[in-house]
């Protein structure tokens, strides 16, 4: 064990374990650690009945790295680990322990009580003009782009991340206290599982992405969560490294030094009495630290004109009695409801941001969804319509028409090969491709030639009667069945040949599929020869 990121006590095996089974462990997660049920048996049967009546021993922490053969945890709490524990214990996922605690924490202050009215529909939004006329501090913002921040700050009036920050920075220029926030299912570390990485990539962005968009403006900002869950390009904006690296923050190094040096003691110690003496010290230690680290916590949130959290982080204690003038939830489409009244409480004005015909919310247990297509008029959704995938930003819509949102029409991403059906399909034709991707091929990035692969937008290939048939396999309980095919997993690692040899780097690959089993076998096909190539679900 050791003091890592924040201050937080790190346990990883010191030996090379054999391959961990098949899990769902993933870097991000809250996790609990209990005693494994070999131990529990192992006295006979004395500990097995104190474990039944007074509850088996759990130590919480997040999950730091995950790789092959290990599973990194930094603790949370200042219990001590049993040396059984540290032997053998069982890993346990408590995060639906987490939210439950932090919705029933929720503080119901009579200052949002406006702005509920209006999410409920019990009352009109009301629109105001800026009180001054906006300069724009991003000069290259595009005329949709202008429009919505001009509507975010009050008047009636894709590059999402650019409108975002000019929204956020505008905001704290006329004072205001902003909370920023994303969907609260983040997972990110360097050991990130093959089976997930595309999807996590993407939704770390979601929010870290914008913290290291607002850094650059030298905004005093902070980004609550663990450490082990903050891409470590913005890991010095956390509120766990500002309050170890800030003035006040000095304070407790010199306690945080004697901590790894307790640590450093107790893993070489073999007497089991010196080291229960010195558990002690470092229990007495981390209280100190506790103590003082706290004042420096809550000196540095209050004193953040920026908050940047996740929808469940807004629920943690260092977030327990602040108050905002405004909360911005990104992606909001893909955050649940629930969680999104988590933040919504500590604010006077919400702005959200997202698109409800793309990615819904993750829900396990699925009911009918109901068309989209009626979600520009007022009153579009009935109660027997709302199901879990519901989102906030669906009813918001349905109650009030497209007069409560602006829509996006510029995008920065795809060719308009590939934009044409969505825009159509979807959003009736409004998508615009900038010039900068309406005509961008492979075979134009520096090194790649021209080949029938890297000198057209979209390739399909049809697999229809050439016998490659699906296989099943059964997922972890409550999961169902999972799907593969080793025909196209052939047919995969051709078409990546073919780009690599056209000069296309591996890093500029990414290998996506609906199914888990189908990421196991191309994770084997393609890791070895491509450790580059990013594959995921």
């Amino acid at each position: 064990m050791r003091t890592g990121l924040g201050e937080l006590e790190l346990a990883n095996p010191t030996s090379d374990p054999p391959t961990l089974p098949v899990h769902k462990i993933r870097t991000g997660d809250i996790v609990g650690l209990e005693e494994h049920a070999s131990a529990k048996q192992g006295s006979g049967g004395k500990k097995a009945t104190q474990v039944s009546q007074e509850g088996p021993l759990q130590i919480s922490g997040v999950v730091f790295r995950v790789t092959e053969t290990r599973v990194t945890i930094a603790l949370s709490s200042d219990e001590e680990v049993p040396a059984e524990m540290q032997e053998r214990c069982r890993i346990m996922n408590i995060a639906l322990q987490q939210l439950q605690s932090q919705v029933k924490s929720g503080d119901t202050s009579t200052v949002t009580q406006p702005l509920m009215r209006v999410l409920f529909n019990l009352q009109k939004p009301e629109f105001q003009n800026p009180s001054s006329e906006v300069v724009f501090f991003d000069e290259t913002l595009n005329e949709s782009q202008r429009g919505a921040v001009l509507f975010a700050l009050g008047a009636e009036e894709t590059g999402k991340t650019y409108t975002l920050v000019e929204i956020v920075r505008q905001l704290v220029k006329d004072g205001k206290r902003v909370l920023v926030c994303g969907p609260s299912n983040i997972s990110v570390g360097d050991g990130l599982s093959n089976r997930s990485a595309l999807t996590l990539r993407y939704q770390l962005f979601t929010l870290d992405n914008l913290v290291e968009r607002l850094s650059r403006h030298r905004l005093n900002l902070i980004r609550l969560g663990h450490p082990a869950r903050i891409l470590p390009a913005v890991v010095d904006y956390s509120l766990d490294m500002v309050t170890r690296t800030s003035d006040a923050g000095q304070i407790v190094t010199d306690i945080r030094r004697d901590m790894d040096r307790t640590l450093t003691a107790i893993t070489k110690s073999k007497s089991r009495q010196e080291r229960r003496a010195l558990y002690g010290e470092l229990k007495d230690l981390r209280k100190d630290f506790k103590v003082r680290e706290r004042k420096v916590v809550e000196d540095v949130v209050r004193g953040s004109r920026v908050v940047m959290a996740t929808l469940n982080g807004c629920g943690g204690k260092n977030m327990f009695k602040e108050e905002f003038d405004v909360v911005v939830v990104d992606e909001a489409t893909q955050a649940l409801e629930a969680e999104c009244w988590i933040a919504i409480l500590k604010g006077k004005k919400l702005i959200m941001a997202g698109d409800h015909l793309q990615l819904p919310p993750t829900v396990k247990y699925q009911t009918q969804i109901p068309s989209t297509t009626a979600l520009s008029a007022p009153h579009a959704l009935s109660p027997s319509h709302v199901t879990l995938s519901t989102t906030l930003f669906d009813r918001l819509l349905s109650f009030h028409g497209p007069r409560v949102k602006r829509m996006l029409t510029i995008q920065y991403r795809m060719h308009d090969a590939i934009m044409h059906f969505p825009s159509t399909e979807l959003y009736d034709s409004q998508l615009v491709a900038d010039p900068s991707v309406a005509k961008r091929l492979l075979c134009q990035m520096e090194g790649v030639r021209e080949t029938e692969y890297t000198g057209v937008p979209v390739v399909f290939i049809d697999t229809a009667g050439c016998g490659m048939e699906e296989g099943k396999e059964e997922e972890m309980v409550g999961e169902g069945e999972s799907k593969w095919n080793e025909g196209e997993v052939e047919i995969v690692v051709k078409h990546i040949e073919a780009l690599v040899e056209a000069g296309v780097r591996e890093g500029d690959v990414g290998v996506i599929t609906p199914y888990a089993a189908q990421v196991g076998l191309l994770v084997k096909a393609v890791r070895e020869r491509w450790p580059g190539v990013e594959i995921g679900s």
